[in-house]
């Protein structure tokens, strides 16, 4: 699950099973390589998602099939807010968060403060003012590039 909105092409990839037998076939497989090939060249290659960082707390976990234990990522902000969160290096993803097919990223908590929450009335409070946290602090919304 990605928190936030997932807009992803969809890049086709190379048709590998049956193998191709006929000359046919061997020709068509020869161009789905070379266009995605060439799709790869431009950049294209199914790498990106959208993630917004999850406002009630300091972990967003997401879950994609392409994340690997020994993956790498780069975060482009899409946002004000994501550029400050970006900047303020309070943003990561430690070794032991990165699962294949799931990462947690630990950030900062919307406001940048601790929140409290009250089980008595299933409100979350800002720890500082003890007023009630709505939620609207700020989008913090990142491309983010996932190779290996």
């Amino acid at each position: 699950m990605v928190d936030g909105p997932m807009t992803q092409p969809a890049y086709k990839g190379v048709t590998t099973n049956p193998a191709p037998h006929t000359l046919d076939q061997v020709q068509r497989y020869l161009r789905e390589n070379a266009n995605v090939i060439n799709r790869i060249n431009q950049g294209k290659f199914n790498a990106v998602l959208e993630i917004t960082l999850n406002d009630f707390g300091t972990t967003t976990t997401i879950t994609d099939a392409r994340l690997t234990r020994l993956g790498s990522a780069r975060f482009d902000p899409l946002t004000a807010d994501a550029a400050t969160e970006l900047a303020a290096g309070t943003m990561y993803v430690t070794a032991a968060n990165r699962r294949n097919g799931e990462w947690t990223i630990t950030h900062s908590a919307a406001d940048g403060e601790a929140m409290l929450f009250d089980d008595d009335t299933n409100m979350l409070f800002d720890d500082d003012t003890n007023m009630l946290f709505d939620g609207t602090s700020g989008d913090r919304t990142f491309k983010m590039v996932m190779i290996g």
